[in-house]
């Protein structure tokens, strides 16, 4: 009788930790994940997280505070184009007061994405801009940083464009 009811909790308590040992066993250190937007990214270690803007849904920033980087994910309709949404993230950042001149096509996760490169007004910021379209919706990855800066984050921001999954 009190082997049963040891077995009762012993049996579930050791299932449990089973599980959660096996799922941080394969969980990448410093891969961010977001389940409800289905994807994944490795970010900088020791970076830190800041409060998003409206929209964003990851923001971090480089201890020295130069550098952020936002992800978002918007639902779009389904037939959606990188095309359109070039042209939408392009106006986007006019009103942000970014002015984007360079862009380019590069594969994010297997599917075809797109970059945009621009600066701002004021020439003190560069940024440049990841977007791939999956299902129906527009994944963005934006790395700013200050202008004197960008060349020496850019395989950064290239390793990380490299490692987003879709999930």
């Amino acid at each position: 009788m009190v082997v049963r009811k040891l077995g009762v909790f012993i049996i579930p308590a050791l299932v449990i930790v089973l599980l959660v040992g096996c799922g941080q066993a394969s969980k990448e250190r410093g891969r961010y994940s977001r389940r409800l937007e289905k994807f994944s990214v490795q970010l900088p270690a020791g970076w830190r997280s800041v409060i998003p803007a409206s929209g964003v849904l990851v923001s971090v920033q480089n201890l020295e505070r130069t550098v952020t980087i936002n992800i978002s994910a918007d639902k779009v309709a389904y037939g959606y184009t990188n095309e359109k949404a070039r042209q939408h993230l392009n106006s986007e950042g006019q009103i942000s007061d970014i002015f984007y001149g360079e862009s380019g096509d590069i594969p994010i996760s297997g599917k075809p994405g797109h970059w945009l490169k621009g600066i701002s007004g004021n020439q003190r910021f560069t940024s440049i801009l990841y977007f791939v379209i999956h299902f129906n919706h527009l994944y963005s990855i934006q790395f700013i940083t200050l202008s004197d800066q960008f060349d020496s984050y850019k395989d950064q921001f290239e390793n990380i464009i490299q490692s987003f999954k879709f999930e």
